[in-house]
C-alpha cells in the first residue's frame, strides 16, 4: 500500500493510523519504507518506537521524522516485524536499531532481553494471536533492569525448565525469536560449559522434554547464517566487540557441544551434515515467503 495523496494532513493521519493498526505496519514498512526506518526505545514511557523519515513515508517534500510507540496489543506483530526485518538484513541488527550513542544503552540488547523475558514468563502465544498480561518493560522492572538480568547468570535451572514447559505447549513461541534468544535457550538446555542441573533433572521426563525443546529451536533456524549467529550467542554476557578469532573459536566450541549432545541422542554426523547442507546459505527475504518451521537434524 502506497501513501501518495495530495493532501499532506490526510496523509499523515493515514500513516499514523497504519502505525497504530498493528500487523498492517509490517507490510507497510517493508513495502513502502523499504528499510528506511529505525527501531528505538522511549525510556520515559517504557515502550519501543518505530521511527521513519517523513519523506520515506509521505513522499518528497516532507521533512522531519515520524514515530509511533508499540502498544501492548500489537506486541506480537512488532516481534514478528523485527525478526522478519533482521532476516531480510541477514541478521545485521545495526541496520535497523538505534545505536547506543543515541539512546545511552543497547536498544537491540534490550529488545532481546525483553522478548526473552516474555518467553520465559509464558506470555508468547501462537502466531497470529496477541501477547497477554503486563508486558511493558516498566512492568518488568524497566529497560536497564532487563538488560542487567540478560547479562548475568541467575536461576538457570528454573529458566531452563520454564522454557521447556512453555515450548512444549506451543512450538510457535520460538518462531520469531532472534538468534541471540535462540542461542540463550540452547545454552541453558545443553550447557556447553559442562555445568550440571541439580534441580530440573529430578523432573519426570526431563530428558525427553529437553530433546523436544532443542528440536524446536533448531527447527526455526532459517539459514546457515542464522545458525552461525545462534552458535555465536550460546552463552551469557558474551563480550561485545570481540576479536574475530575469539568469536570464531567460541562459535566452533558451541557448535561442537550441540553436535555432541545430538550424537548422544543417536543423531549421526551424516544426518547433521545433511541437515546443515539443506539449509540455505542466507534466509529467504519477505518477498519470497514467511518464516517457516523447517526439519531439524533430529528428524522428530
Amino acid at each position: 500500500m502506497q501513501c501518495q495523496p495530495s493532501h499532506p494532513a490526510e496523509t499523515k493521519a493515514e500513516f499514523v493510523d497504519l502505525g497504530s493498526a498493528g500487523y498492517t505496519v509490517t507490510a507497510y514498512l517493508g513495502a513502502t519504507l523499504k528499510g528506511s526506518f529505525k527501531i528505538g526505545f522511549d525510556d520515559e514511557s517504557g515502550k519501543f518506537m518505530i521511527k521513519a523519515a517523513a519523506s520515506a513515508a509521505l513522499g518528497p517534500g516532507f521533512g522531519g521524522e515520524l514515530a509511533f510507540t508499540v502498544g501492548v496489543k500489537h506486541t506480537y506483530s512488532f516481534i514478528a516485524m523485527v525478526y522478519t526485518q533482521l532476516r531480510d538484513h541477514d541478521f545485521n541488527f545495526v541496520d535497523i536499531f538505534d545505536p547506543k550513542e543515541e539512546t545511552g544503552f543497547d536498544t537491540f540488547e534490550l529488545f532481546c532481553s525483553w522478548s526473552y523475558k516474555m518467553l520465559l514468563m509464558g506470555h508468547m502465544v501462537g502466531a497470529g494471536t496477541l501477547f497477554v498480561g503486563a508486558l511493558g518493560t516498566k512492568a518488568m522492572g524497566g529497560g536497564r533492569q532487563l538488560i542487567r538480568e540478560w547479562e548475568k547468570a541467575w536461576e538457570e535451572e528454573t529458566h531452563a525448565r520454564q522454557l521447556v514447559e512453555n515450548m512444549s505447549k506451543n512450538a510457535e513461541v520460538v518462531r520469531y525469536t532472534t538468534p541471540e534468544v535462540k542461542g540463550r535457550i540452547l545454552f541453558l538446555l545443553i550447557k556447553p560449559e559442562g555445568l550440571r542441573f541439580d534441580v530440573v533433572t529430578f523432573f519426570k521426563d526431563w530428558d525427553i522434554e529437553r530433546k523436544q525443546a532443542v528440536h524446536t529451536v533448531l527447527s526455526w533456524v532459517q539459514s546457515r547464517r542464522d545458525l552461525q549467529e545462534v552458535f555465536e550467542h550460546m552463552g551469557i554476557n558474551i563480550p561485545k566487540n570481540e576479536e574475530v578469532a575469539l568469536k570464531a573459536e567460541r562459535m566452533q566450541a558451541n557448535k561442537g557441544a550441540v553436535i555432541e549432545y545430538l550424537e548422544r541422542l543417536g543423531v549421526t554426523e551424516q544426518s547433521w551434515r545433511a541437515w546443515h547442507e539443506a539449509l540455505p546459505e542466507t534466509a529467504d527475504t519477505s518477498s519470497r515467503g514467511a518464516v517457516q518451521m523447517r526439519q531439524s537434524p533430529m528428524g522428530i
